[in-house]
């Protein structure tokens, strides 16, 4: 951090179910994680209580379905959390799983009685809920959803731009290159570093960066080394992890595109087709057709019964879980919900309610 600007923190409620990450230091400070996100929290609570002109002691925040798959470390996720919310000044903390405050601002939006399954896809998890609604009352009260099943499935848009990294751009770094005269390839448990930018920094340090450097030397890829050089003692790693998910992006409106990034040795131009990215996330597109079988199973419905299919978050616009959803729910109505801003609506109106 020594004549750095700062640090950027990405990502931060994902790390809430690694038991072995406790936080980080900043400027000679360690910061434990709680301590971390209760300093977006509680910028959060210094803006409302600015815009109410009051106090804010009460919160109610949205969590995924899942932190992950075993209970005890879903539980202490959701702990630390609550410890985050109470060290930024709120004494009253509440949860709401996401989807499910997706489906309360939903339900604002149509008067008729309907069978929803929301899915809410997002960079760390994919959270499903399945909910019936009775038709609107004339007198205005609120209706009574019923919830009948929540689903979580640990995959998201973070991991799509890192099958992007793996199967794609590492090479253009040495991954798959020979590290010396004679024939060893780069070493796999360095390669994995480079498929998080969060870790790419680690790639720096003394047990690696030596290596690299001979690698430049004396192996057949000394572009690609001394690209990857550059990129781990330049910290070019979040740039270059930006440039993939752009690329993403456009994939969702084109069929293909490069992933481009030019800057002192890095002469990057990897050419991306929309195929070529279906093909590298084919296990996430597996565990979410297994997370709508399960949430079927536990709703106990079929396919046929869910009359509406609501999808929101910024991995719901990907093409191929559009075609999922509309080859499972081939007779439901399919509507896009807002991409970013559902949950927070949700949650707000679900708090307003609960006052």
């Amino acid at each position: 951090d020594v004549g750095a600007p700062g640090r950027l923190l990405q990502s931060i409620k994902t790390a809430l179910r690694d038991h072995s990450y406790t936080g980080t230091t900043i400027y000679d400070r360690f910061y434990t994680i709680q301590e971390l996100i209760a300093e977006i929290l509680r910028h959060v609570k210094q803006q409302a209580e600015s815009t109410l002109a009051q106090p804010v002691s009460e919160v109610m925040l949205g969590r995924p379905v899942r932190f992950a798959d075993d209970p005890v470390t879903d539980t202490r996720a959701e702990q630390r959390l609550r410890e985050a919310a109470m060290l930024a000044g709120f004494s009253d903390v509440s949860f709401l799983p996401e989807p499910v405050a997706a489906a309360h601002f939903y339900t604002r939006q149509t008067p008729n009685p309907q069978t929803v399954l929301v899915f809410d896809f997002g960079g760390g998890t994919l959270d499903l809920t399945v909910m019936s609604i009775p038709a609107a009352e004339h007198n205005g009260h609120a209706r009574a959803q019923h919830f009948q099943a929540t689903e979580g499935v640990l995959v998201g848009g973070d991991d799509f731009d890192s099958a992007i990294m793996r199967d794609h751009v590492a090479r253009s770094f040495g991954v798959e290159s020979h590290i010396d005269s004679a024939g060893h390839p780069f070493p796999a448990h360095l390669a994995g570093k480079l498929y998080q930018w969060q870790t790419i920094p680690e790639l720096s340090k003394t047990h690696a960066l030596p290596l690299i450097r001979r690698a430049r030397r004396f192996g057949n890829n000394p572009a690609g080394f001394t690209a990857l050089e550059t990129l781990v003692t330049k910290n070019y790693g979040f740039a270059l992890f930006e440039n993939i998910e752009r690329a993403k992006r456009r994939l969702s409106t084109a069929t293909e595109t490069t992933i481009t990034m030019q800057t002192e040795d890095i002469n990057l131009a990897v050419p991306l087709t929309r195929a070529q990215f279906q093909a590298s996330i084919g296990d996430g597109m597996a565990q979410v057709q297994r997370g709508l079988s399960a949430i079927l199973q536990a709703a106990g419905l079929g396919a046929e019964d869910i009359s509406v299919v609501v999808t929101t978050g910024g991995s719901s616009l990907i093409p191929i879980f559009q075609q999922i959803l509309r080859r499972r729910f081939p007779v439901a109505d399919h509507v896009h919900s807002d991409t970013f801003g559902s949950v927070a609506a949700g949650l707000a109106i679900q708090a307003h309610a609960h006052e």
